[in-house]
């Protein structure tokens, strides 16, 4: 089976029932949905989560799927929110970045002021979206079961 689905620069938070951040993110994250399994790495090599996608639970509440930009699913019976919403705006800072680049103070300045950009926000936000329509059909097409509201 070929791989259905691989983004980079995903967020990984606990969420509640009701759709709120229920602890502290992890990120980023590279997530795969590949012969049957989604896999949840940290960077730079961490494994989160290795779980078939075959009975896995897509259980994302309404406040986060009003937003569209995340997927939550229940792993080991915990509701885990996968995020692409700062997807673009991690891409667009990765690339920008010159080998053996400038200080941290410079490098975390320049990326606060292209997240606050509001037309990168804007994109930012319709690429998450699209990423979070993506990796839910990854997760259909692999077997797992919609049980969101």
């Amino acid at each position: 089976m070929s791989e259905a689905f691989s983004q980079q620069f995903c967020t990984i938070v606990p969420v509640s029932e009701r759709g709120l951040v229920a602890g502290s993110r992890v990120t980023p994250c590279l997530v795969k949905v590949d012969d049957g399994e989604l896999t949840i790495t940290a960077a730079p090599a961490t494994l989160i989560a290795r779980v078939p996608v075959s009975g896995l639970e897509i259980c994302t509440p309404a406040l986060m799927r009003k937003i569209g930009t995340g997927t939550a699913v229940r792993i080991e019976g915990a509701m885990v929110g996968v995020t692409f919403d700062m997807v673009y705006a991690r891409q667009k800072a990765h690339a920008a970045r010159p080998e053996g680049g400038p200080a941290f103070a410079a490098r975390l300045a320049r990326r606060v002021v292209a997240i606050a950009t509001f037309a990168d926000g804007r994109h930012g936000f319709r690429h998450g979206r699209q990423l979070a329509r993506e990796f839910k059909a990854a997760l259909l097409a692999a077997g797992a079961l919609d049980k969101a509201d």
